[in-house]
This record gives structure tokens, C-alpha cells and sequence, in this order.
């Protein structure tokens, strides 16, 4: 009797025993996969491209349309964003919004300048907001669409000064690098968007193997020569990659039905991201467009992973 006793309390600790390790193991693996997936979506990106309208806008100013912005990009799960007409007053209140969770860089295409030091109440900031938890920036710089892209200048009969802010970030938790460029091509000159095509192409490629990503308001259809110019070499659009995509107008003017096809707002990267969705963001807030352009969104992900290449 005692024997048996002995042989069901070796029996139960081993069982015990067993479950113990298989539990800790089970743990251990679970915890595993959530930090890989966790680095696994880290690698995917959501992009997005906004022309804030600098004036006020359908009787709405800064003030009414500000809160609609800040929902529009944390409620999207924002990793970087390229706005275009973001004034001095708009960049106060973006930084003010959104500082808590993310970063800037740019300076404007009149004074060459962050925000906070330009004395130009129409300094139009191309800049890049990205998320400062996740990314760290290895570099950033800036040039203007001109024949003297290092100046301060208009270009090819522009009616604005325009510029085109750029930045390498690093995840910080894979060590990834990519590059975003953001700009806003000129409205009046046809010759200057032109150029400008080309000189955006030109330094996409300088970054060689880099996952790049260029957004902005470049106001031209997806019927000009200018779209085909500007797809038909390294940059793609993520509106025609994507599987889950969608064709809307990007610019409305609060009057949709005016403005049907008029897709002006792009999201374009190289063949270092996979586009996986893109979407025109309509949503209003308070029954209010937060812009006379709507928000553009793409979901990217990385297919070249890079190290560290400072």
C-alpha cells in the first residue's frame, strides 16, 4: 500500500512538473512571436499627404478645422505625414496638437527657416511630422525647385517660392532607414512643374537603395503628362499598387460634385515599400471638411530591409 502511494506522488509531481515547463515554455515562445510580430508590424507604415489650406476655408479658419486635422492623423494611425500650405500659424498649432506624439522637420520656401524663426506670415512649410517614439532622424535637408536650388528662389516663371523637405528615419527597433521627401509643386507655371519632375527624380535617386517615399499636393491630374512623367521611372503610385485601393478626388473646395476626378495629392514610393492600401480620407468633423483638399493615406510596407547606412 505504501509502495502505491509512493508511485501516484512521483506520478502527480511529474505531472506537475511537466506542466510547469511546458507552461514556461509555452510563455516564452508566446512572448516570442508577439515581440516578432511586433517588429514585423513595425516594419509597415502608414503615410499620409494633407494640404491644410493656409486661408480660411468655406468660413472656416484655423481655429474651426485644427481638431478635425489632429483627429484625421492620430485616428489613422499616422507614422509620417507631408503637409502642404502650412503656414507659420498652422505649423504653431500642428506642433501644439500633435507634440506629444510626434516630431517635425522643414523650413519654409520663403525664409529658409523653422517656423520659429520665420518672421514671414506666408512662409509656406512643406514639412514632415513623423512619429517620435518610433523613428529617430539620421539626416534631413531641403532644396527649392529652381534653377538655384540651394538659394532662397522662385523657379521657371513660379508664382510661389517652392521647396521640398526631405528626411532619412530610422526604426528605432529594427535599424530600417527610409526616406521621405514632401513638397508642393507650383500652381501657375507649367514649365516649373516640369522641372520640378525632374528634380525630385534625380534626388530619389541619390538615395540609391533606400526605401523612399514622396508625397505632396503636385497639382496636376492623373491625365496630364506630368503624372505619366512622374511614374514612368522610380516612383510608382501607391493608389495603382495597392490591392485595397480606391479612386476619389483629392481636391473637393467643399463642392465634391464640382471637382470629380480631380485627383491633385499623391503618395509615391520606389521599390523599396510594398503598397498594401490606399484611401482618400472624407470623414468630416462637426459636419466640417477639414480642408478644401482631402487627406490622402497609404499603407506601405518595407520589402528592402536596411541596416545602418549613415
Amino acid at each position: 500500500m505504501k509502495n502505491l502511494v509512493k508511485i501516484i506522488a512521483i506520478v502527480l509531481v511529474f505531472g506537475l512538473i511537466s506542466h510547469g515547463t511546458g507552461f514556461l515554455i509555452g510563455t516564452i515562445q508566446n512572448k516570442n512571436n508577439e515581440e516578432n510580430g511586433y517588429k514585423k508590424a513595425k516594419e509597415s507604415l502608414n503615410i499620409m499627404t494633407l494640404n491644410v489650406c493656409s486661408w480660411s476655408f468655406d468660413g472656416k479658419d484655423l481655429e474651426t478645422r485644427i481638431d478635425g486635422v489632429k483627429k484625421t492623423i492620430t485616428e489613422n494611425n499616422i507614422d509620417c505625414l507631408g503637409v502642404q500650405e502650412a503656414t507659420p500659424y498652422w505649423m504653431t498649432a500642428l506642433n501644439e496638437k500633435l507634440g506629444d506624439k510626434y516630431a517635425y522637420i522643414g523650413v519654409g520656401s520663403n525664409t529658409g527657416k523653422d517656423y520659429k524663426e520665420s518672421n514671414n506670415a506666408e512662409d509656406e512649410f512643406t514639412a514632415i511630422f513623423y512619429l517620435k517614439d518610433k523613428y529617430n532622424v539620421i539626416k534631413s535637408g531641403h532644396f527649392w525647385l529652381s534653377e538655384t536650388p540651394d538659394e532662397i528662389s522662385y523657379g521657371w516663371n513660379s508664382a510661389y517660392r517652392r521647396i521640398c523637405n526631405w528626411v532619412i528615419l530610422e526604426n528605432k527597433y529594427t535599424n530600417t532607414q527610409f526616406v521621405h521627401l514632401n513638397t508642393h509643386f507650383d500652381n501657375a507655371s507649367s514649365e516649373a512643374r516640369r522641372h520640378s519632375i525632374g528634380m525630385i527624380l534625380e534626388k530619389v535617386k541619390e538615395f540609391k537603395e533606400l526605401p523612399v517615399i514622396f508625397t505632396g499636393d503636385l497639382n496636376f491630374l492623373e491625365i496630364s503628362i506630368g503624372y505619366k512623367d512622374i511614374t514612368s521611372d522610380v516612383l510608382k503610385d501607391t493608389k495603382v499598387l495597392a490591392k485595397d485601393t480606391m479612386h476619389s478626388s483629392t481636391f473637393h473646395n467643399a463642392d465634391p460634385n464640382a471637382f470629380k476626378d480631380y485627383v491633385l495629392d499623391y503618395i509615391l514610393i520606389n521599390d523599396g515599400f510594398k503598397a498594401v492600401k490606399y484611401e482618400v480620407i472624407k470623414k468630416r468633423y462637426k459636419y466640417r471638411y477639414i480642408s478644401d483638399h482631402y487627406a490622402v493615406v497609404a499603407s506601405v510596407q518595407v520589402c528592402k530591409l536596411q541596416g545602418n547606412r549613415n
